[in-house]
């Protein structure tokens, strides 16, 4: 059969060749199982490992490596062996740091030798994300229209967040059951690698949107290298407006992943593991749900900005829940109301985030890597700063924590506003059967500005 003739116009294409929902499915059960064995490592660093000599330098080297190769390196690999390979090759770079939780969990007590295991993977795996996540962020992209991007990337995040609230679920029942950590997590390693097995099945589809058709880009045509390019939209107007609000969600993620489970702290060191994986596990569960319905939201609502300064209402009750009250340790109802309410906020910030990105830039590596590179950046900062925001106690010091975090979403909505407040954002089509694909012109966004 002679392959379709360009694509160009207002030409009507069946919705489902497209919108290729199934694909967002698949792609999120993938990612799902690679993340359930990084969820509970991450969750639980400062918990099984010394918090400052090894969790927080970990985790700080982790995302330092991220940023330093979502800047220099995983756009042109990705562009080189194409989306769909880049996240089977980055994804085993996830089990091997699952694995070497392991190990480290085999040297309890020996701080050193846990540091040397840790510190090679995390720098891997930070090589890896970067490469997953910029595929990632351009096969979505590629699946979903400009009317669909909040539902797509919400539906995608509901399934893939599902491993939030697996992973330690999973762990809490197998220690509940006397399984020892190191087993425990070995079984998460394996999870990991059911991801990558899935993402195979995913190398073997055909590239999303319309097959026949790619859009072009500016990635695509432009003789700049494609870490330069990188190294443009990162410090583009557009994208440090972006990065405001990119810097907010790291410090909140590692605030409510990395420092609230050591509010929790008895004289059972294995009841509170339980009882802080138990505590994700609801994070992770709401996050889910939340997921599943913020989409459709936000494609309703069309306005960033407007989302995010309903969203600071929840915040602000976080914020202000843990800085006022007198004792917060071992507070369970305080701690499961706080987790509930930030696991809504940070859905609602993330799907926010997805489409600003969608609606500001082409869809193509480039563009995530860059996007990623922030994000990665300030995690990483976060995660070596966390440490030193520790009381004599060992406990986050909400004094300082609290005001921080206030501050910045502040001066997040504000700069969210002004990145967005020109950007004309498509309706909902209403249509079941067909959508409009309109011409895709070199540079076009998935929205178009005033």
């Amino acid at each position: 059969m002679a392959p379709s003739p360009p694509v160009t116009g207002d030409m009507k294409v069946p919705l489902m060749k497209l919108n290729r929902m199934p694909d967002v499915i698949v792609l999120g059960f993938a990612f799902f199982f690679v993340f359930t064995g990084l969820s509970a490592c991450v969750k639980m660093a400062s918990t099984i490992l010394p918090p400052s000599q090894v969790a927080f330098p970990e985790l700080g080297s982790l995302y330092l490596s991220f940023a330093f190769f979502a800047l220099f390196g995983a756009a042109p690999i990705v562009d080189k062996i194409g989306v769909r390979p880049a996240m089977f090759f980055a994804s085993l770079t996830y089990c091997a740091f699952a694995f070497a939780n392991v190990g480290a969990l085999i040297h309890s007590g020996d701080a050193n030798t846990q540091l040397g295991i840790l510190l090679p993977s995390a720098i891997l795996i930070g090589f890896g994300a970067s490469i997953l996540w910029a595929s990632e962020g351009t096969y979505l992209m590629r699946c979903a229209t400009k009317q669909t991007i909040g539902r797509y990337s919400g539906v995608f995040f509901a399934i893939y967040c599902g491993s939030a609230a697996f992973s330690p679920l999973f762990t809490a029942l197998m220690l509940q059951a006397n399984v020892d950590k190191i087993t425990a997590f070995g079984l998460l390693g394996g999870f990991s690698v059911l991801g990558s097995c899935i993402l195979i099945y995913i190398w073997s589809r055909p590239d999303p949107s319309n097959p026949d058709v790619e859009p072009t880009s500016q990635s695509e045509k432009s003789k700049t290298p494609l870490f330069l390019q990188s190294a443009q939209i990162i410090f583009s107007p557009k994208m440090l407006l972006v990065s405001v609000l990119v810097y907010f969600y790291t410090w909140e993620f590692a605030f409510i992943n990395a420092c609230i489970p050591l509010f929790i702290k008895t004289s059972d060191s294995t009841l509170d593991l339980r009882n802080k994986l138990y505590l994700s596990a609801l994070f992770g569960v709401v996050i889910i749900f939340t997921c599943l319905f913020i989409g459709k939201i936000t494609d309703r609502v069309q306005s960033p900005w407007k989302m995010m300064l309903g969203n600071s209402v929840i915040y602000l009750t976080c914020f202000l829940a843990m800085g006022l009250h007198p004792d917060p340790m071992n507070n369970y109802p305080l701690l499961c109301c706080v987790n509930i309410l930030w696991a809504i906020a940070e859905a609602v910030t993330v799907n926010q985030l997805y489409k600003i990105i969608g609606g500001l830039f082409a869809a193509n590596p480039t563009a995530y890597s860059s996007f990623k590179f922030h994000q990665s950046l300030g995690q990483s900062i976060a995660y070596f700063s966390s440490g030193r925001m520790l009381t004599a106690e060992k406990i986050p010091d909400v004094k300082i924590w609290m005001p921080l975090l206030g501050g910045f979403m502040v001066v997040a909505c504000i700069c969210t506003w002004i990145v967005t407040k020109d950007i004309s954002w498509a309706p909902p089509s209403g249509k079941k059967d067909t959508v409009v694909l309109d011409e895709v012109k070199e540079g076009d966004s998935l929205m178009t500005a005033k």
